[in-house]
């Protein structure tokens, strides 16, 4: 390709936003044939050819592509393309194609007929058949692309703030002094010493107790709740947390648990639900938690 070509056919492509610019890869020099912010950041220089350039043998132009013809093969518009002029092309290669005096990336294909066409990945483009009085010029190979500008779903992320703002709405922050007021709210409803076990773990599912501190977890409660009837122990709750447990409290399963009586499993999880309710929310909202957890474990003793 003479240099005379070269240069009218980035002159165009400048003209027709592909923000061209064409670079040696073997002696690094590059020439812009674009205004953009982009072109002046990777150092390329004045659009002006040196008179040796069409003998030069590995000349890449790079391109921002302008348009969504190609969407389908997941080349979107404003992707930077690298397109290897003169490269060998194969069928279904993806190329830079000159037609009409003008620039399109498309799938190269040549069919059963010998025929060669060039297809763009996108219905509402039409394709272009080589043949003698329409003949398009293949200007080079794409063999890189790069994405400068990523996007989602506008319905995915719509959907993600949703829930961001309930998890907002909802949360708040736990100081050990509120901890200590639900402490002091659900020990009225426990009878059972296993009954604490579920409440340790919401206590460090909520980063207000040590993981396996079981002494410090029943010092507190016998410091908190010291007139309970069924005050814990540290190696019943050691033992409870060893069989299993670890999961975050909603995520309990009777399948997973180490428990095989559903009753039991209900109390524990039902209790450790109640006690993050408590400790996620304040006084507004106690006498209604403690009830619906009185209901459910009394309905539950009595199947």
């Amino acid at each position: 390709m003479t240099k005379n070509m070269l240069e009218t056919i980035l002159e165009q492509m400048a003209k027709d936003g592909w923000h061209p610019v064409l670079v040696d890869v073997n002696s690094g020099e590059s020439w812009s044939f674009s205004t953009t912010p982009m072109a002046c950041e990777n150092g390329a220089g004045p659009k002006k050819l040196p008179k040796d350039i069409g003998s030069r043998k590995a000349l890449i132009i790079e391109a921002e592509m302008p348009d969504e013809s190609m969407i389908e093969a997941h080349i979107q518009r404003g992707d930077r393309l690298r397109i290897k002029v003169d490269a060998a092309i194969s069928s279904c290669d993806v190329v830079m194609v000159r037609y009409n005096e003008r620039s399109y990336i498309m799938a190269y294909f040549k069919d059963s007929d010998g025929m060669k066409w060039f297809i763009p990945r996108n219905s509402r483009y039409v394709s272009i058949c080589a043949i003698d009085d329409n003949n398009p010029e293949v200007l080079g190979r794409v063999n890189f692309l790069e994405r400068y500008e990523l996007r989602v779903e506008y319905e995915d992320c719509a959907k993600q703030i949703e829930e961001a703002k309930k998890q907002m709405e909802n949360a708040r922050i736990i100081t050990q002094d509120h901890a200590t007021w639900a402490i002091k709210q659900i020990q009225s409803v426990i009878t059972v010493k296993r009954w604490w076990f579920p409440i340790y773990r919401a206590l460090v599912q909520k980063k207000l107790n040590d993981e396996e501190d079981y002494d410090g977890f029943c010092e507190r409660i016998k410091r908190e709740a010291p007139d309970n009837v069924a005050l814990p122990e540290a190696v019943e709750i050691r033992r409870q947390d060893v069989l299993g447990f670890r999961d975050p409290i909603e995520k309990w399963t009777l399948k997973t648990s180490p428990l095989e009586q559903p009753k039991r499993f209900n109390e524990y999880k039902e209790l450790g639900l109640r006690m993050i309710d408590l400790l996620e929310w304040g006084e507004e909202r106690a006498e209604e938690i403690l009830r619906k957890l009185s209901d459910t474990l009394k309905k539950n003793n009595e199947k």
